[in-house]
């Protein structure tokens, strides 16, 4: 039987329960939290394959159980063309700063990209949300897996984390990346 981790990134066939409209990052049946607290100034990665070749204009994202606290200075969420150590090699997709994101719980919010981007099967990619803010961080939906944080930093990465960031990078080294168990879900429209 596969590892369910390398199946999630499969790309050579559709999950039985993908979405019919729209790419999840991973199957959405293996959603364990919603408790991903973001963190000021922590860029949040999930890596995925491209499975469905589509022009991608917009990115569903899901609140959890603390939304975010007094206006944040920064919400925004990229989509980084990557390969399998992590490297986020060019931005291609990102939404506007938009500080009332994420200020409900347990609530899915749609955002469209500044310009869409085209989506190749096969394509490695990397979405991260980054969140600015002096007061309460907000939290997200997704996964945990119950694996040591190096296996999930394995080639091909599933998830990372960079900290310190202002605003969305252009690129970013793996090796300036930090490894995390926790993966924030998100739908690519």
């Amino acid at each position: 039987m596969p590892d369910i981790l390398n199946v999630l990134d499969a790309s050579v066939s559709e999950f039985p329960s993908s979405l019919t409209t729209g790419e999840e990052s991973f199957m959405r049946e293996l959603v364990t939290v919603n408790s991903i607290a973001m963190g000021n100034q922590q860029l949040r990665l999930t890596y995925c394959t491209i499975r469905k070749s589509a022009t991608r204009t917009q990115v569903r994202l899901s609140s959890g159980a603390v939304a975010a606290g007094a206006t944040p200075t920064l919400v925004r969420f990229g989509i980084w063309r990557s390969n399998d150590d992590g490297d986020l090699l060019e931005l291609l997709a990102s939404t506007p700063n938009d500080t009332a994101l994420l200020n409900s719980t347990f609530a899915d919010y749609t955002k469209s990209f500044s310009a869409p981007f085209n989506a190749q099967r096969g394509m490695r990619v990397a979405g991260g949300l980054l969140v600015v803010t002096a007061a309460t961080a907000p939290q997200v939906c997704g996964s945990s897996p119950a694996h040591n944080t190096s296996q999930l930093g394995a080639a091909p990465r599933l998830s990372a984390l960079l900290s310190s960031q202002a605003d969305l990078p252009a690129t970013a080294a793996a090796g300036s990346l930090t490894n995390t168990s926790l993966r924030p879900i998100f739908v690519l429209l």
